[in-house]
């Protein structure tokens, strides 16, 4: 999960601001 959203990141797909905020978000859910 957290692979896909960086790869999306990096291809331009999300910005960096959205990244952190999901990838937040996945390790709330995670934890």
């Amino acid at each position: 999960m957290v692979l896909r959203l960086y790869e999306d990141m990096v291809a331009g797909r999300i910005s960096e601001a959205n990244f952190n905020l999901m990838l937040d978000k996945t390790q709330a859910e995670q934890a």
